[in-house]
């Protein structure tokens, strides 16, 4: 994310933040989970 990051230390202004995102989706989901899952899809 551009100038969101820490303050430079040469210069004025703010450096770039960088961000890691991880997703993990389960193998298995019980019933409700089941449920649930098509409940959000088909809204």
């Amino acid at each position: 994310m551009k100038n969101k990051g820490l303050p430079r230390l040469s210069s004025f202004g703010q450096g770039d933040q960088h961000v890691s995102i991880r997703v993990v989706v389960p193998k298995k989901l019980s019933k409700e989970q089941k449920d649930h899952y098509e409940a959000l899809r088909s809204a």
